[in-house]
């Protein structure tokens, strides 16, 4: 029997792929068993604590999952309580009887899931509840390191942990994160119109670019210290390039991945970010193989041998060495990867406009073998639901993406994706056969259990049939892939 906090899970994601569908099952399950009044690491050791670099990394792939809007507040209390008095937050909260505090990647946790929260829900009451606390841990951070490259007051600095053919170096993990944690402050201030803040930390930000630019980061090629996965994805992902050199990080990172034979080797730290910022970078079909991979290390090793959850190492077993110590074998770190298949693979996402899905971005990125994809994710917006589906298989579209309900003042952003275009202007033409879609999976959901039903099923395929014929042939074209169409 599992046991787990009230924390609704409403949502589903289900595709053609059955490797893909029970990696899903397996986050899933792995956030049920792990989310009891904390979000413990793993349920079945002796730790079974609030490890904080778990819960930031796995942060947003909760959020999909279920609402934890409730379940974060809460421990965020936790997070505050253990807050020493120099400012630092703990690596494990509700905080033990444990002198250090937070490691870079766990104590950023005290930003990162407050943060995560304000954007997946849209609340600022958590931000106005944490803002003293996350001033006292950026303070914390920058008294001591005034260089802005963060390498004292690192405490356990455990790393990118579990990472397996790699070795990033940890000051670059742990300024790139002081980065993220300075970016992410500047758009809370904004949030909660602390315009002098906001002006502060935007700056700060710059500043720690800059440096980590000057320290690790060759500006002929792009090439970052290190040299591994991860180090090109946090920096990236972070902010923290400037715009010439990311397409040349990007190509450093597909090379890398090529040469270890399209196998990933980021460990708890880089793996939430992997994907996404390969899809960031127009390199989804990367992303795609590294999901669809089955051969160690890979989300499909632990599957291919009948894993029912996440494990916490790359190499929980393997057919060479057997078992490892210490080893869990539910410990949702590495199921991360779960908010890229909500936010690119079902293209389901928050407009930074409008967060807490008041603006919502559909903008599918099919991808691999998948003929057919359907997802839900349910956020907590005035007790309301949205729904995203897709799920139509053409032979010049792997599948499109169709909103069935846009609630009141809510607006949709839209951007199809086809075989040969990364994405198209919507004209008034597709603009009125898009509503007609719309209007049909509108009507279709209140009479989805009626002989209705599959006819009008039918009269959406034929609809979005003629949509993707007329989107074939267009001339318009975005090529900014961050572009989206208001519908």
């Amino acid at each position: 029997m599992v046991v787990n906090s009230d924390t609704p899970f409403e949502s589903f994601f289900e595709t053609s792929n059955e490797m893909v569908n029970k990696l899903y099952s397996n986050i899933h399950w792995s956030q049920r068993g792990n989310f009891m009044s904390v979000p413990t690491d793993c349920p079945q050791r002796d730790e079974r604590l609030g490890w904080t670099g778990d819960a930031e990394i796995f942060a947003p792939t909760a959020a999909y999952n279920a609402d934890v809007s409730a379940f974060y507040t809460k421990w965020m209390r936790d997070m505050r309580d253990g807050q020493s008095k120099e400012g630092g937050f703990p690596d494990i909260a509700p905080r033990v009887e444990d002198p250090q505090d937070g490691a870079p990647a766990w104590g950023d946790a005290g930003v990162i899931v407050p943060y995560t929260v304000y954007r997946m829900y849209g609340d600022i009451e958590i931000i106005e509840d944490n803002y003293e606390a996350m001033k006292r841990w950026m303070d914390y951070i920058g008294s001591q390191n005034p260089s802005y490259i963060w390498t004292k007051r690192v405490n356990s600095n455990y790393g990118d942990w579990l990472q397996v053919g790699a070795d990033t170096p940890k000051e670059v993990l742990s300024t790139a994160y002081y980065g993220y944690d300075a970016l992410l402050m500047s758009k809370m201030a904004k949030a909660v119109n602390r315009t002098e803040d906001h002006k502060k930390y935007s700056e700060l930000h710059t500043n720690i670019a800059n440096a980590f630019v000057k320290a690790f980061v060759n500006t002929t090629d792009a090439t970052i210290k290190g040299n591994t996965q991860t180090v090109y994805v946090i920096a990236v992902a972070f902010e923290l390039l400037p715009q010439n050199l990311i397409p040349l990080a990007a190509n450093h990172l597909v090379d890398n991945i090529k040469a270890h034979d399209w196998h990933l080797t980021t460990g708890f730290v880089g793996v939430g970010y992997l994907c996404p910022t390969l899809s960031q970078l127009g390199h989804s079909d990367v992303a795609y193989r590294l999901l669809l991979q089955d051969t160690y290390p890979s989300w499909g090793y632990s599957i291919k041998y009948n894993a029912t959850t996440i494990w916490e190492r790359w190499d929980g077993w393997t057919k060479e060495k057997g078992f490892q110590d210490p080893s869990s074998f539910n410990h949702y770190s590495l199921g991360s990867v779960g908010r890229w298949l909500f936010q690119s693979v079902a293209g389901i996402d928050t407009h930074e406009e409008g967060v807490g899905f008041k603006s919502i971005v559909i903008a599918p990125k099919p991808g691999g073998n998948l003929q057919k994809m359907t997802a839900r994710a349910q956020q907590a917006i005035n007790k309301e639901e949205f729904y995203g589906l897709s799920g139509l298989q053409l032979q010049v579209w792997r599948f499109i993406s169709i909103v069935t309900v846009l609630l009141q003042d809510f607006t949709a952003l839209v951007g199809i994706i086809g075989a040969y275009r990364e994405n198209y202007e919507l004209t008034l033409t597709y603009f009125i056969i898009t509503t007609i879609v719309l209007i049909m999976n509108l009507v279709n959901t209140s009479l989805r259990n009626t002989i209705i039903g599959p006819i009008l099923d039918i009269c959406v395929m034929i609809t979005a049939f003629v949509f993707s014929k007329h989107l074939k042939s267009t001339e318009y074209e975005i090529n900014d892939s961050k572009a989206q169409n208001k519908v």
